[in-house]
């Protein structure tokens, strides 16, 4: 967990972007609630990622912006 709120995570980048483009948003943002990671600092992560890698998942985006 402390690799991904801290985006240093380069060594996972293809499971990170597994994670944030394949799964559902509904099960990211409950696999963030279980683990105690808050939505600003999540959301943060995905926009790292995005801006590394180009991938998105527009659906969590929405689900970010609900969240806002």
């Amino acid at each position: 967990m402390a690799r991904l709120t801290s985006r240093d995570w380069q060594n996972w980048i293809a499971h990170v972007v597994t994670f944030f483009t394949e799964v559902r948003p509904e099960l990211v943002l409950q696999f963030a609630r279980l683990h105690a990671i808050p939505i600003k600092d999540l959301a943060a992560a995905y926009r790292s990622m995005k801006s590394a890698t180009g991938e998105t998942n527009p659906a969590l985006e929405r689900a970010f912006e609900r969240l806002a």
